[in-house]
């Protein structure tokens, strides 16, 4: 995020010396104050758990998802559309969700600067599509394991799925048309006791991140 020009940076992740680090710069009220923290961390996270790990489309939009959260009292809020990313889809057009699920960060595509962001805008709106509406949710669940497991992508889809990579363009297509959307909210529970931040291991992640995705979708309907 920028700010007149100055290339302010409202917050940022990064990692050096086996060492996490969140900076946030505290200006105003701006919505996307903790995007770039959170964006960053969760990605990281992701893109970190060895052989085969998770796809790199979803870690580039399930970072991007959880970007968006938002704290209210004891209410957080999640999956507000990102300006940026819609309006690349709008504009800019779309990549099939073929190719989104079969391409990785070092592939030469991603040289041109316009590919990059469809890619990681395309990969934000399907990783929303499934968390927080819902859209083909326990399918994405089965395939996401297989690939966990090793099974090759073209497999792991074979098995999970009753429909065709076109339906699921389709879907996409459909939905950005619609141009409505609903927002998950969650309520924090208050803890009994002051309590230090804890290391979880990659199997608890992994089983957070599972609880997520078949989390009940918010009931407030939302229209761009």
């Amino acid at each position: 995020k920028q700010l007149d020009d100055k290339e302010t940076t409202l917050s940022s992740f990064w990692r050096a010396n086996a060492q996490n680090y969140l900076l946030i710069y505290n200006v105003g009220q701006d919505s996307e104050r903790y995007r770039g923290a959170y964006t960053g961390y969760v990605r990281g996270r992701l893109s970190s758990q060895g052989d085969p790990g998770y796809p790199d489309w979803y870690s580039s939009g399930m970072g991007d998802l959880l970007g968006t959260a938002m704290l209210d009292g004891d209410q957080v809020s999640l999956g507000a559309f990102i300006a940026d990313h819609a309006y690349t889809l709008y504009r800019e057009g779309r990549m099939p969700v073929r190719a989104v699920l079969g391409l990785h960060w070092n592939d030469p595509l991603f040289k041109s600067d316009q590919a990059r962001r469809i890619y990681e805008a395309e990969s934000w709106f399907l990783v929303r599509q499934i968390v927080i509406e819902g859209e083909h949710r326990a399918e994405f669940a089965s395939y996401l394991s297989l690939l966990h497991k090793g099974r090759s992508a073209s497999d792991a889809f074979a098995a999970s799925f009753k429909v065709s990579y076109e339906d699921l363009d389709t879907m996409m297509l459909e939905a950005l048309r619609a141009r409505r959307y609903h927002e998950l909210s969650i309520k924090v529970p208050d803890p009994s006791g002051p309590e230090k931040p804890q290391t979880i291991s990659a199997e608890e992640m992994e089983r957070r991140l599972t609880d997520l995705m078949a989390t009940r979708r918010g009931t407030s309907d939302q229209s761009k």
